[in-house]
């Protein structure tokens, strides 16, 4: 058994075992928490990334590394990124070596004669990731794969749907109880969700300058011919933010604060809201979340509200 510094310093593991085994991790407190990189997965992340131009960053982050890195590439591939423990390793093994800030790699290309030229990999050791030619396209083209492989092994809920109209909610207590009556998903579930209108042209025209609000307003989109939507977004505190939207919440987040602009004349215009709960959203990655937003965002067209990550 081995014991290695992480990229960082400031954590230990050990490893046992090389890239024809396999090799076995042991990290945590007490180097008590087992991890395993099969040979494998080992040989395909070399084929991968070995023949780059250029060190790769590494992406040590568990739940979120940095996109197309080796993280991230383990994450789609493994479920599970051992990157800030396996590269330590690979390093260690002779399979290339860190650059001067510990954020990148190099990768050894071998000849044919099963030789290492350990030159090479010092003379890749720059600030950036470097693409040749066609390269950038095609990388970014293998990520979006992988991202959509991921998205369509999405488990979500059946849609839910609830009907209201503002008329409902004369101050936060009655919201606050109506949030209650309809059984919403639990804190920390991640949830996709629009809010839908058979008047959406009004909604559009009643819509306040956001320069003139107190409050942070969402973005007032192009009204189109056939759109019903009024807004698109995600949460995972779902009942805090339909209180931001319906206008209870802090004037200080940007939200649809309907209550605090809409005239009387559309409060018993029914509103529609649709989600749906992504199941077990801690193991799927934040791309992957996003995606099916921004893929629901671009079907519906909303009329208030930005794309993306906000």
């Amino acid at each position: 058994m081995t014991r290695l510094s992480t990229a960082t310093g400031k954590k230990q593991f050990e490893y046992s075992g090389d890239t024809k085994t396999g090799i076995e991790l042991f990290y945590g407190d007490g180097l008590q928490t087992p991890g395993r990189v099969s040979a494998e997965t080992i040989h395909a992340l070399l084929a991968e990334f070995a023949s780059r131009g250029g060190p790769v960053y590494v992406g040590t982050s568990f739940n979120n590394p940095r996109l197309g890195s080796i993280g991230d590439w383990l994450l789609s591939r493994e479920k599970q990124n051992l990157a800030c423990y396996l590269v330590p390793t690979l390093e260690h093994l002779g399979l290339g070596a860190y650059d001067a800030s510990r954020r990148r790699f190099s990768f050894i290309e071998r000849h044919g004669n099963g030789n290492a030229d350990m030159s090479d990999a010092q003379a890749q050791l720059m600030p950036t990731e470097s693409f040749d030619g066609g390269s950038l396209a095609m990388e970014a083209g293998k990520m979006m794969s992988r991202v959509a492989e991921e998205v369509t092994r999405v488990a979500l809920s059946p849609v839910q749907r609830i009907e209201c109209s503002l008329s409902g909610f004369a101050n936060a207590e009655t919201l606050r109880l109506r949030l209650n009556e309809w059984s919403l998903p639990k804190e920390g579930e991640f949830v996709v969700y629009r809010f839908q209108t058979e008047a959406p042209e009004e909604f559009h025209a009643a819509f306040p300058e956001s320069s003139a609000c107190t409050y942070k307003l969402s973005r007032k989109n192009e009204l189109t011919d056939d759109g019903v939507t009024l807004y698109v977004g995600s949460s995972r505190s779902f009942a805090s933010r339909l209180q931001q939207h319906f206008g209870f919440g802090s004037e200080g987040t940007y939200s649809l604060h309907l209550k605090r602009w809409v005239p009387e004349t559309l409060c018993h215009t029914p509103l529609v809201l649709e989600y749906w709960t992504v199941r077990d959203s801690k193991q799927v990655r934040p791309i992957v979340l996003q995606t099916l937003e921004d893929y629901l965002w671009d079907h519906s067209q909303p009329v208030f509200g930005r794309r993306g990550s906000k």
